[in-house]
């Protein structure tokens, strides 16, 4: 689809690109630092910010001047690591045969996928947006 288009059919719908953008953002990074234990400078990289500076600039504009790091201490969960965990499997014993016999299977890590919003697109510059677990 051509930018313009987009554009046009955001207009139409009364939403802006750079608003949409910021609500996925923002719940993209409300999702990171609540189940995951990754450093600010890794999800400030994950979503597309040159710097971490920026991000927290950024997140203190969504979240109504609170920093990530405050974001986070406010929103105790427990701690998800990204980096997936090899499942144990029990080795067969030596009788089992087969070409597989005694190796470990790695099966993929299901990674949390975010909740759905259920919150229409706020208005207003400087308002914070909301987050689907932050009661914005």
């Amino acid at each position: 689809m051509h930018r313009r288009t987009l554009h046009r059919h955001l207009r139409i719908e009364g939403l802006a690109f750079r608003r949409v953008a910021d609500e996925v953002r923002f719940e993209i990074a409300c999702e990171l630092l609540a189940n995951t234990d990754m450093a600010l400078s890794q999800i400030a990289a994950a979503l597309k910010y040159s710097e971490s500076s920026a991000f927290t600039r950024a997140f203190r504009r969504w979240s109504g001047r609170q920093t990530p790091s405050a974001w986070r201490a406010s929103h105790p969960r427990v701690r998800k690591s990204r980096r997936p965990r090899r499942p144990h499997h029990p080795r067969p014993g030596p009788d089992a045969g087969g070409p597989q016999a005694g190796r470990a299977t790695f099966t993929d890590p299901v990674i949390p996928q975010a909740e759905e919003a259920s919150h229409a697109s706020p208005s207003g510059r400087g308002r914070p947006l909301p987050c689907s677990d932050h009661p914005g």
